[in-house]
């Protein structure tokens, strides 16, 4: 005969770093004069696809273990870059590039090709503003000149969160509206309380986000882990 019995465990686990908090945080740190350090980084494809646009723009930064410090003058002035795998960060990439003048290519990874991004493209697209989506790249010609947009939110919010980077960008306020309710809350106001905390005036309600410029300065974070992350251990 064979016995089983029932067996506890415990212990602790440190949760992996969230990727949506660094991805957000090291793009903001490009935007800012100055030096800022993040930490606890972690060392994922997502990551590294934000950190490919500080080095796209040729942004300096130093990698130190799981340490990011970034360098910046406070321009992110890519002409072309590559995105491999990182949806938040190819929509991003995208508004940024809308902000600046002149002719960027925004490459894709395969999996990214059949992700949604026109209705982002529509939001941008005015007269000064041309973007065209081939098979594996987004051709952004121009810069925009609006600062009120309009915004599909039922597909995605990474959306809204991408046209809110356009704020510390151009230095100047925007105005979000939504159209049709708004999905991923949870990460929309993942960004807000990003922005917030590094001082800039954010107001949202149900359909109308207003971002008030301010400087951003140089900062120290760290970046928290993810509960859903760790919920596999």
């Amino acid at each position: 005969m064979i016995e089983i019995e029932c067996s506890k465990f415990n212990g602790k686990i440190q949760a992996p770093p969230s990727k949506s908090h660094a991805i957000r945080y090291i793009i903001l740190s490009a935007l800012i004069e100055g030096e800022s350090l993040i930490e606890n980084t972690g060392k994922n494809e997502d990551v590294m696809d934000a950190i490919n646009i500080l080095k796209s723009s040729y942004i300096n930064y130093r990698e130190e273990g799981d340490k990011l410090l970034v360098n910046s003058n406070g321009r992110l002035n890519f002409k072309k870059i590559y995105v491999k795998g990182s949806a938040t960060v190819l929509r991003i990439a995208l508004a940024i590039a809308a902000g600046f003048p002149g002719k960027k290519e925004i490459y894709m990874g395969e999996t990214l090709r059949k992700r949604p991004v026109e209705e982002e493209i529509k939001s941008l697209e005015d007269s000064d503003l041309k973007i065209t989506k081939h098979d594996d790249k987004i051709v952004v010609d121009g810069m925009v000149s609006k600062r009120d947009f309009e915004v599909e939110g039922k597909i995605s919010s990474q959306f809204i969160t991408a046209l809110m980077y356009l704020s510390p960008l151009i230095r100047d306020d925007l105005t979000i509206n939504i159209k049709n309710g708004l999905v991923s809350k949870t990460y929309l106001h993942m960004t807000v309380n990003v922005f917030s905390d590094l001082g800039m005036g954010v107001k949202i309600d149900e359909n109308t986000i207003e971002i008030k410029y301010r400087e951003i300065k140089p900062f120290r974070k760290r970046i928290p882990g993810d509960f859903p992350l760790s919920s596999y251990f």
